[in-house]
């Protein structure tokens, strides 16, 4: 059975959200405010569902360059 995708991120998802965002350019407080803007919620509270979208959203964005 899939796991719940409303339970919250884990803390190695998190650690691997930080670490693919700094690969990226962006610092914690930028990361928050993405954060902020695609789900309405701290990063703390994202869901495990909200982290591996954000996660797949800055690597595509960084593979084609741009800023996430």
């Amino acid at each position: 059975m899939p796991a719940d995708p409303s339970v919250t991120a884990t803390q190695r998802q998190l650690r691997y959200l930080r670490a693919v965002a700094h690969e990226a350019g962006l610092d914690e407080s930028a990361l928050a405010l993405l954060a902020f803007e695609r789900y309405e919620r701290e990063i703390a509270a994202l869901t495990r569902r909200d982290a591996s979208e954000l996660i797949d959203h800055i690597q595509t964005s960084r593979e084609k360059g741009g800023q996430p």
